[in-house]
């Protein structure tokens, strides 16, 4: 059996969810609402296991597990009780492994569900206009996460990094895209507004920025204070973005760290109080070997 090809696959991000959730939490919460905003087929339920969201959004099982838990506190999600089924009736392995939950009370989750719902709808109709939704998304390509083999793994500052850069370099290029089609010139955002807007540090902003710039995946200026985007390439054209990305990174971040030196052990003596000349000569000799 051939394995589906995942390397489009996407989940839809609004700027509004990073005002509410950490990445890790807007990565799983982006794929649970997919499933858990629509009535049919999903009954309004989402039900996977924990690897399976792994698989998906390129996250550990204990991160996952982590940021559904922080998800619930927060009342962006809920779990949804299930019926018990006898053992005799039907294999339920399954169901009792995977997590069932459903959109929760809050209200920016509710309102991003309901407009992911619409837009859904809009595309599965072919019909624009389905119903007014106050939510823009953008598609993060989250298959570029898949990675072919086990040394093109990321992990630590590595993985944020590179979830970074897809989220970054989604929300540049739908913006971009959309002012092409307007027939604007060139798409301008301060490096101030889109650190204000993902809640990230502004020099983190810059490495994001110079990373995307390294591989081609944007070209910009900067100028008025404001970065200006004048190219960008499609995250579908990239070949093993994320592989580039952390090729880059392991060259920064690939020095050893360097041993702690090593004190010759002092001769035991029946005073351990060294004299001033005594403590001045053992001090130099310590500056001559480190």
């Amino acid at each position: 059996m051939k394995n589906r090809d995942t390397s489009s696959d996407v989940v839809f991000m609004a700027t509004g969810q990073f005002e509410h959730l950490t990445d890790t939490e807007c990565y799983v919460f982006s794929h649970i609402a997919f499933f858990a905003c629509q009535q049919s087929p999903y009954n309004r339920t989402f039900k996977q296991t924990t690897r399976a969201i792994c698989n998906k959004v390129g996250y550990s099982p204990n991160a996952v597990r982590s940021a559904i838990r922080s998800l619930i506190d927060k009342r962006f999600l809920k779990k949804v009780e299930r019926t018990i089924v006898s053992r005799e009736d039907r294999f339920t392995f399954y169901d009792d492994i995977a997590h069932h939950l459903t959109i929760g009370e809050h209200e920016y989750a509710k309102r991003f569900a309901k407009s992911l719902q619409r837009a859904v709808v809009e595309t599965k109709s072919k019909y624009k206009g389905v119903g007014g939704r106050d939510i823009t998304f953008f598609p993060v390509n989250v298959g570029r996460l898949h990675q072919e083999t086990d040394a093109d793994a990321v992990s630590g500052n590595q993985s944020k990094h590179v979830h970074k850069a897809l989220i970054l370099h989604a929300y540049l290029y739908h913006n971009h895209k959309w002012n092409i089609e307007k027939g604007r010139r060139k798409l301008s955002r301060s490096v101030t507004f889109l650190s204000g807007m993902l809640q990230w540090s502004q020099n983190t902003i810059r490495r994001i920025l110079n990373s995307l710039k390294s591989f081609s995946a944007l070209e910009f200026i900067y100028e008025d204070a404001a970065v200006s985007v004048t190219s960008m390439n499609p995250i579908l054209r990239l070949k093993s973005m994320a592989g580039k990305l952390t090729a880059t990174l392991k060259q920064k971040f690939s020095g050893k760290p360097k041993k702690a030196p090593v004190l010759q052990e002092r001769t035991a003596k029946s005073n351990p109080r060294l004299t001033p000349a005594e403590a001045a000569a053992y001090l130099r000799e310590y500056q001559r070997r480190t």
